[in-house]
């Protein structure tokens, strides 16, 4: 027989984004590149060899090709993202030349420039020098701004002396200039643009002296001479209207009107009832107002009086006392003439039942079994439709043993039956699960057994119908599942394992015949399978 053979894990690329589930330690081969990988995690490897071998520094190190050059890639911390930034050499260098960063840091905070001195190729930190030259920004962004002055109109070539007035701002966006101080202005006013068109110009009479205008402190309109028809009455101050400055037809809500208790000033057609607030809770004390005889003499009644002349008008086989409890006279309601619904004249005993009263006022019905004194006790009882009766069955219970003198047989789709002895013998030869199925079986309908093993995993041992395979192993499932559920698989303990083709001519043989000069691993090919 041939010697073993081994096939490591392989793919058409490198393994790095494409196995998750690496063993440490593991080797895999790329069969396109000629590259080898020894795995260093579950979805990290080590190129440890190959035709473009560069170990680890290809995770940051991309070779030249012949349109561009090396490229140094520094890569940002794992738990901020994968952002790099690379250093690239250009396609085409004139001449080889060095780069070499400081040796030191500044000495002190501030800006900094880096200056490249050619004869000696090193790099230096050198500080801005300041004066030579403004860059300003043009921003339309929200936000405010301060205004920067010059102190003199300076032609020089020296340096201008700036300055920036914090209580000055301007907004790009809202074109508002603001001034957080006062503000002086010439003779000749200020134009204020209206919102739509148009402007307005507020220009100071001649006047000697300093004349102070106050505004109001709460927002509102500012009337002019010229103006009509904004003043409201808000601008009016209280008590100083009288009755001649209201005109005849002005319309005064009541609110503002005095209590009239004057007779004949309100008619009745003038209360407002369904503009009221509604009263769902009526009380004993709650008052209405009547008309006493009909004669015009108004007068007020509590609720107890209009119960108590209401109650009083009841009469017949219900009477209703001054409390409101009603009382119905004795046989003064006929069953069905006085009634809805239905009542109960008599019972009727049917199949299996004997009645051995009648109905009457009063009377309690007594019900049956028919045959009753030939049942006997823990035995299942069972129709007997001959005689409309009830009769004693082949099955006994008496809480702890269930006998049946007859067969017993078991029909129907999925049923599960509990069988709790000590130990079960069946004396047939040959056991056939699943007896009945047709079609072809659903991938979770698995046949064999499940052995329970109380805290520990089950054992299941039979054809996993997903997976086409005799399996035995680990599942959490019982014998109530109507699948055997994820599988574990466990080894057999055997001494030899035979495995053929289907014509029995190549065979695999792993066996132990007793000594350690006696292993057998004969015709075995180890294939650990692609990745990608």
């Amino acid at each position: 027989m041939a010697a073993p053979r081994l096939r490591l894990r392989r793919g058409s690329t490198n393994p790095e984004g494409n196995v998750t589930n690496a063993l440490t330690g593991e080797p895999f081969v790329d069969t396109t590149g000629d590259n080898f990988y020894i795995a260093d995690s579950a979805s990290t490897f080590i190129h440890v060899g190959g035709s473009s071998y560069t170990s680890r520094v290809d995770s940051f190190l991309t070779a030249k090709t012949t349109t561009v050059g090396d490229i140094v890639t520094l890569k940002e911390g794992t738990t901020n993202g994968s952002n790099t930034i690379d250093i690239k050499a250009p396609a085409s260098v004139t001449a080889s030349y060095d780069l070499t960063l400081p040796a030191a840091k500044p000495g002190s905070a501030g800006v900094y420039l880096l200056e490249y001195d050619q004869a000696t190729e090193v790099l230096s930190f050198a500080p801005s020098v300041a004066g030579e030259s403004v860059e300003t920004q043009n921003t339309n962004t929200d936000s405010s701004f301060f205004l920067t002055f010059v102190d003199s109109n300076n032609s020089s070539a020296g340096l201008e002396t700036v300055f920036t007035d914090g209580e000055l701002s301007y907004n790009p966006n809202s074109d508002i200039l603001t001034v957080s101080g006062s503000v002086s202005v010439g003779s000749t006013g200020i134009d204020i643009a209206g919102s739509t068109s148009g402007t307005v110009t507020l220009v100071t009479a001649a006047a000697a002296g300093t004349t102070t205008i106050t505004l109001p402190a709460t927002t509102g309109t500012v009337v002019t001479t010229g103006d009509s028809g904004t003043v409201t009455s808000t601008m009016i101050a209280n008590d100083t209207i009288v009755n001649a400055d209201i005109n005849a037809s002005a319309g005064i809500v009541d609110t503002k009107l005095a209590t009239i208790s004057t007779a004949d000033k309100v008619a009745i057609s003038a209360l407002d009832i369904d503009g009221g607030t509604a009263t769902t809770l009526l009380a004993d004390a709650d008052l209405i107002i009547v008309d006493d005889g009909g004669g015009g003499t108004n007068r007020k009644a509590a609720l107890t009086t209009v119960t108590d002349y209401t109650f009083a008008k009841v009469s017949g086989d219900v009477t209703v006392t001054s409390a409101g409890v009603a009382t119905i006279q004795a046989n003064s309601v006929a069953l069905g003439t006085d009634t809805t619904g239905n009542y109960v004249g008599d019972v009727t005993a049917g199949e299996g039942l004997a009645k051995t009263s009648s109905a009457g006022e009063g009377q309690t019905v007594d019900l049956a079994f028919k045959n009753a004194a030939n049942l006997t006790s823990n035995t299942v009882l069972k129709w007997d439709d001959g005689n409309t009766q009830l009769v004693n069955s082949s099955i006994v219970d008496d809480g702890s043993t269930v006998t049946i003198t007859g067969n017993l047989t078991v029909t129907g789709s999925n049923t599960v039956t509990n069988v709790q002895t000590t130990n079960t013998q069946v004396t047939d030869a040959l056991l056939e699960l699943g007896n009945g199925t047709t079609g072809t079986p659903a991938t979770t309908r698995d046949i064999g057994l499940i052995m329970e093993r109380g805290d520990e995993s089950n054992v299941f041992v039979g054809f996993d119908e997903d997976l086409d395979l005799f399996i035995a192993g680990f599942t959490t499932n019982t014998g109530s599942n109507t699948t055997a559920g994820t599988i574990t698989p466990i080894a057999f303990l055997s001494l030899a394992y035979n495995v053929t083709d289907t014509a029995g001519t190549n065979e695999v043989v792993i066996g132990y015949n007793g000594t350690s000069s006696q292993r057998e691993l004969q015709n075995i090919v180890v294939d650990a399978g692609t990745y990608w």
